[in-house]
């Protein structure tokens, strides 16, 4: 599907340029390298691993337990959604 056809719209392009002098075509410009995005205050790129605590203030403990709720929705709707679905398709 997806990688099939940015492979072959990659080929496409890289095809087109060559033997027709196409030379107005854009490409998405990418980074050299792979890093976080997110700059820290004192300029550092952000860690690989966040400490879930915070980074540069802690992480407030309620915020956590807010969290439960929306959490635990999200679970049963997850449950529900799997297993309607298959009632639905073995019928």
């Amino acid at each position: 599907g997806v990688t099939i056809t940015i492979l072959l719209g990659t080929l496409i392009a890289n095809l087109v340029i060559g033997p027709f002098g196409i030379s107005d075509l854009d490409f998405l410009r990418v980074p050299a390298g792979i890093r976080p995005t997110l700059n820290l205050s004192d300029g550092s790129p952000r860690p690989w691993l966040v400490n879930p605590m915070g980074i540069e203030r802690p992480f407030p403990v309620w915020g956590i337990f807010l969290t439960i709720p929306f959490a635990l929705g999200l679970t049963i709707l997850g449950y529900l959604d799997q297993n309607l679905t298959e009632v639905i398709v073995n019928k």
